[in-house]
């Protein structure tokens, strides 16, 4: 593993193109593209409120395609956030069905370079919030399961991302691989092979990177019944970080924004938001 696993080259230009731009309810919807680090097309949706921004919100809600952030834009918009989702890779607008996605996870190595590259697209896409008005240099990330284990390598590792909430977030690979359904029958199947792949993820562990993102506030979001995540590895996860942090668990399972508990778990991520992210940095 590389002393710095997610470094690039920030020179290399971005090469952004918009593809369209059409209006959603209070904010007009960016289609763009802009160069990865490898040469590759990183396809993104960039919501800006038509009214008073004050800052950007990166929003990854899974290995899902970048459309499925829309639900949170007009909530975002009425605390003046824009949100910039990017489709992770062999995901949306980059599938070539699921075949490189499940060679990407039959191997060690591949795992390891599908999460680097898609930590590094991340970061080219900050680079280019950083150069965007609405964002004031005041951005956040949010994640939901994968969105939230590249949002920790991503805060961990770049400090130009001010606040960080982690929804359905475990401590360390080495649980994933026994909680997930697929991976516990790759488990079963070939437990040596399991074993070399949790050593091999382990300097990517979020306990690892999620201390590195003090002084900068984190929160961290679990279902008491979340099948993927027990709440024992959020608790190990919240422990490993420093403060300023924050720990909510709620009623139900592994879909935070959904159930009984939603309203709560609403309430509580956009308390957050407005006290960390909701006003510009002092001269913006």
């Amino acid at each position: 593993m590389p002393k710095d696993p997610f470094g690039y080259d920030p020179s290399q230009p971005l090469f952004v193109q918009v593809a369209a731009t059409a209006a959603h309810g209070p904010d007009e919807v960016m289609s763009l593209t802009y160069a990865s680090a490898d040469g590759a097309r990183v396809p993104a949706l960039f919501a800006v409120p038509k009214q008073t921004e004050v800052g950007c919100l990166m929003y990854q809600p899974g290995l899902v395609p970048k459309e499925a952030a829309a639900p949170i834009w007009p909530v975002a918009a009425r605390l003046g956030l824009a949100v910039f989702t990017i489709d992770p890779r062999d995901t949306g607008a980059r599938a070539n069905g699921l075949r490189p996605l499940r060679n990407a996870f039959s191997s060690p190595e591949g795992l390891v370079s599908f999460l680097r590259s898609d930590v590094i697209d991340l970061r080219r896409g900050l680079d280019y919030l950083e150069r965007q008005v609405a964002c004031h240099h005041n951005v956040g990330y949010m994640g939901i399961r994968q969105g939230s284990n590249f949002g920790v390598l991503l805060a961990g590792a770049d400090s130009r991302i001010r606040a960080t909430i982690l929804l359905s977030a475990g401590a360390t690979w080495r649980a994933t691989l026994f909680y997930a359904p697929a991976a516990r029958r790759a488990v079963a199947q070939d437990p040596g092979a399991a074993a070399a792949a949790a050593a091999a993820l382990a300097p990517l562990d979020p306990e690892r990177w999620v201390r590195r993102i003090a002084p900068r506030p984190v929160m961290i979001v679990d279902g008491l019944a979340d099948p993927l995540v027990p709440p024992v590895s959020a608790l190990d996860l919240a422990a490993a970080a420093r403060e300023p942090k924050v720990l909510v668990f709620y009623a139900g399972g592994e879909a935070p924004f959904a159930g009984s508990s939603d309203q709560r778990v609403v309430a509580d991520v956009v308390a957050f938001l407005k006290r960390y992210l909701g006003q510009r940095p002092n001269g913006q």
